[in-house]
């Protein structure tokens, strides 16, 4: 193989697909990227066996070929090489390539890419439409911050999307949690599709899903297919990020979620979120609980520590009703409260001594979260 491709063009690319590759891996030929000629482009691929981006790059083709080569050395390679310079990519033989660039030559040791996996594709997907860039980023960027981390609770380990009713009308939903926390979105429901499965899209697959959707324009098109157990994303016609399934089963979030909460306070986001970050500098429990008080338009955030000390902060808030206090997880609080605009308001609703707390900004019905408490 030898092919001639920018600088530019290859350093986003190689470092796309170095995000889907391992650090450890139980096949040699996992840690590396494919790299494979198709007339007048290049096609470079990686994965990890259950996530896969395919991504086709405009090349000078000077003879056809493939070869895989290490993804984070050829990552480092390329990201130091000049901007804009053209990168000259040739396989001498099956174990040796030489990536030469200006006065700079690297000889690489490479595998055949006849021994890379095939990216496996499910022969028919049983559901597709079209979601915008801005849309599909709205319902990941909402909920991805309360997927769990644990991989024993792998059911948690993504966020749910699926089709959601709710008087009378119906919406594309996404909800995650960790059973600590949980966030839900909708949108409408994009043209084109009228039923789906529940599906959970894994948590690896979201973060890099987010990370194509930054180099996308709000408008553009993303189409997405859906099989029984494989969901591909399809991006400016060039890319594809394709990913196995979670095989588990949600649970029903819908039942944990407050709704009857009728203490309501609302005061400005940026106010509340300063607040907490200030007093949750001496809970040094891990947890780092801090404790709320509302009483007569105004809400005290406490945190208390035997070795730290003890701060308090009044926030001026919007609340009428009986005194009530309640304890949480600051770092959930200042995470939801990050999916507020900053110039907006939070409305925080509270129940009964000990019940989750119910979180919404203000003027928006399309995504709300929900946090257990804390006793403090």
């Amino acid at each position: 193989m030898h092919i001639q491709i920018s600088q530019e063009a290859l350093q986003s690319t190689v470092s796309l697909a170095s995000s889907i590759v391992e650090k450890k891996n139980t096949l040699p030929i996992l840690g590396h990227v494919l790299l494979r000629t198709n007339e007048n482009t290049l096609t470079i691929q990686a994965t990890d066996l259950d996530t896969s981006i395919v991504r086709d790059l405009e090349a000078n083709i000077i003879e056809p070929g493939q070869i895989a080569l290490p993804a984070q050395l050829l990552k480092e390679i390329v990201r130091r090489l000049p901007s804009r310079a053209l990168i000259d990519i040739k396989t001498t033989d099956t174990n040796r390539t030489t990536l030469t660039c200006g006065s700079s030559v690297f000889n690489l040791s490479s595998l055949p890419g006849e021994d890379f996996p095939s990216i496996s594709t499910e022969d028919s997907f049983t559901h597709e439409f079209d979601i915008k860039a801005k849309e599909l980023a709205y319902l990941l960027l909402k909920t991805r911050f309360a997927m769990s981390t644990e991989e024993t609770r792998y059911n948690l380990n993504g966020i749910y999307l699926h089709l959601a009713e709710r008087d009378g009308e119906r919406y594309l939903q996404a909800a995650a949690t960790d059973s600590h926390r949980l966030a839900v979105a909708h949108i409408s429901v994009p043209t084109g599709l009228t039923e789906m499965p529940g599906m959970i899209v894994s948590r690896k697959t979201v973060n890099e899903l987010v990370r194509l959707i930054d180099e996308c324009n709000a408008e553009d098109a993303i189409k997405v297919h859906v099989a029984s157990h494989q969901i591909s994303f399809h991006l400016w016609g060039t890319t594809f990020l394709t990913s196995r399934l979670i095989d588990g089963t949600f649970p029903d979030y819908e039942s944990f979620i407050p709704y009857k909460n009728d203490r309501c306070i609302m005061l400005e986001k940026r106010k509340f979120t300063d607040a907490v970050e200030r007093v949750s500098l001496v809970a040094g429990d891990k947890t780092r609980p801090v404790k709320f008080f509302a009483d007569n338009n105004n809400l005290r955030i406490e945190a208390l520590d035997s070795d730290l000390g003890d701060a308090v902060e009044q926030v001026e808030a919007d609340f009428a009703g009986e005194p009530i206090s309640a304890g949480f997880n600051s770092r959930y609080l200042t995470d939801i409260s990050q999916q507020v605009s900053d110039d907006s308001n939070i409305e925080l609703r509270l129940g009964e001594l000990g019940s989750p707390l119910l979180v919404k900004e203000v003027g928006s019905e399309s995504h709300l979260t929900v946090v257990m408490p804390l006793r403090v």
